[in-house]
């Protein structure tokens, strides 16, 4: 209960150059301090309208801060100031805020002014330091003191996860996997097989590493499959699914060419054919 945030930190791993500025701006969008333990409308959780929106609820209010945003020059646990030490007498960037919070992180981009072909959301890539593209994840480090309640709140709210995770057999869970980056031997497979004239094949094992932890011990049933992919052409690709328990092979029904302005799984060459076995 009352958390609120000391200092916030960026990081986003990428492939830089020597001394390249990453030039990323970490902007606080809302935020909000739990400042009862009473419950609500539904218990412990916030309060919530017929639509599952979030609805008025006093026991949570925002804190108004004087410094929202902070501009990251290297990413690498980047504060946003010279120094950070928490003896400063100066409020620190984000200080004073609710950990319960929204963020965004906007990275340098061309005015769209500029941009002769509207269809190409891509064209600020001549102005930028390094390939954007090679950004994996994005990571906030969130320093924040909380105030301790080990009586009924707490248990309420160890009440609420239980019954938060209990439902994730009602509704399915979502699972993206990013080929290049996360299976680079098999995506260099992929991209370039041994023997063309079978086209290009991704294998990908299932392993029960690839899941959330709580769902080890858990049987762990796949829906359905959905490829997300950006093609260096305008060309249709078939892409065909095929399950080392099944004998024959489906074509997947959900394929997607994505726009260029999305940093997916990355481009597909070659056969307009390609198998992904699983």
């Amino acid at each position: 209960m009352r958390r609120r945030i000391k200092s916030v930190s960026l990081t986003l791993p990428c492939v830089t150059g020597p001394y390249t500025t990453i030039a990323c701006t970490l902007r606080l969008l809302k935020n909000g301090i739990r400042i009862t333990t009473a419950n609500g409308d539904n218990g412990y959780p916030h309060n919530t309208d017929d639509q599952g929106l979030p609805s008025d609820d006093d026991r949570f209010v925002e804190n108004n801060i004087p410094f929202k945003a902070i501009a990251a020059s290297n990413a690498q646990n980047d504060s946003g100031v010279f120094e950070l030490s928490f003896r400063d007498e100066r409020y620190l960037p984000f200080e004073g805020a609710g950990a319960i919070s929204d963020w965004s992180r906007e990275l340098f981009s061309d005015l769209p002014s500029n941009n002769p072909d509207p269809a190409n959301p891509d064209f600020g890539r001549p102005l930028r330091q390094f390939a954007y593209k090679s950004i994996s994840d994005a990571i906030l480090h969130i320093k924040y003191t909380p105030r301790e309640d080990a009586g009924p709140f707490k248990n309420g709210a160890i009440a609420h996860l239980r019954d938060y995770f209990s439902q994730d057999g009602a509704t399915p869970s979502l699972r993206m996997l990013n080929l290049r980056n996360e299976f680079p031997t098999q995506w260099n497979r992929f991209l370039n097989p041994s023997n063309p004239a079978k086209g290009n094949v991704f294998e990908l094992e299932m392993s029960p590493e690839l899941f959330p932890f709580r769902d080890e011990k858990k049987r762990v049933k796949i829906n359905s499959v959905w490829l997300l992919a950006r093609a260096k052409d305008g060309e249709n690709y078939t892409a065909v699914f095929q399950s080392s328990l099944a004998s024959s092979a489906r074509r997947l029904r959900h394929v997607s060419n994505l726009p260029k302005s999305i940093n997916t799984v990355g481009c597909i060459s070659g056969k307009r054919t390609f198998r992904l076995r699983m």
